[in-house]
C-alpha cells in the first residue's frame, strides 16, 4: 500500500494554497455589496413608474450593468481573482459588446422593408409603394 506525499502549505498544488483559502470577505463587505444592489433594484423599480420616454431603456441598462457588475466583483469573487480569470472575463464581454455592435450595425444599415397589405389581393404577398 503506497501513500500519497502531504503537500506542504506553500506547495501550488495543495488545495489550500488558493488566495480564496487565505483570505476571507468580511461580513460587513457582503452586507454592504447585498445592501447596494437591494438599493439599486429599489431605484429601478422606482424608476420603472416614472415617465422617463426615450431615456428608460438606457437607465434601466445602466442600473442593470452595476447590480452585475457588483455581483460578479464581489459575490463571485472576480475583485480577488487570478490575472487570468479577470482576462478571461475581461475578453469575453469584449467579445459580447463587439456582436452587439456588429448586431446594431446590421439593423440601423438595413434598408426599408416593403409594406405588405394583409389579406389584400394576389395572396398578401405584393408590395406596395411607399408615397
Amino acid at each position: 500500500m503506497t501513500t500519497r506525499p502531504t503537500p506542504s502549505p506553500g506547495d501550488p498544488l495543495s488545495p489550500h494554497s488558493s488566495r480564496a483559502a487565505k483570505e476571507h470577505v468580511s461580513l460587513a463587505a457582503v452586507l454592504l455589496t447585498g445592501a447596494a444592489v437591494l438599493v439599486l433594484w429599489i431605484v429601478s423599480f422606482a424608476l420603472s413608474y416614472a415617465p422617463l420616454g426615450a431615456t428608460a431603456l438606457p437607465v434601466a441598462l445602466v442600473i442593470a450593468a452595476a447590480k452585475a457588475a457588483l455581483v460578479a466583483l464581489f459575490f463571485m469573487e472576480l475583485a480577488r481573482s487570478t490575472l487570468s480569470l479577470k482576462l478571461t472575463i475581461l475578453s469575453a464581454i469584449t467579445l459580447l459588446v463587439i456582436l452587439i455592435g456588429f448586431m446594431v450595425g446590421d439593423v440601423a444599415t438595413r434598408g426599408r422593408p416593403p409594406l405588405i397589405v394583409p389579406g389584400g389581393g394576389g395572396g398578401g404577398t405584393a408590395p406596395l409603394q411607399r408615397p
